[in-house]
């Protein structure tokens, strides 16, 4: 298997860019008449899944703990 490093910074947009797709996916595969075509969509589906349970899950910004040093 192959290995990808990435920064902090790209593997949150990374986990954004899959949520999102996998969010249009899930939309798609409930509009899809062909049984064919519904079950290539439910193995990308399966397959981003796994992505995204590889990727580390960070704090959103907003989220984190500022500095609360007065400046």
């Amino acid at each position: 298997m192959p290995d990808i490093h990435l920064s902090d910074d790209e593997a949150d947009i990374l986990r954004e860019v899959v949520e999102a797709r996998v969010i249009e996916l899930r939309r798609e595969i409930s509009h899809t008449d062909s049984p064919r075509f519904r079950d290539t969509l439910y193995r990308v589906d399966e397959t981003l899944g796994h992505v995204l349970g590889q990727l580390p899950r960070r704090v959103p910004i907003e989220e984190r703990p500022s500095d609360s040093t007065p400046r």
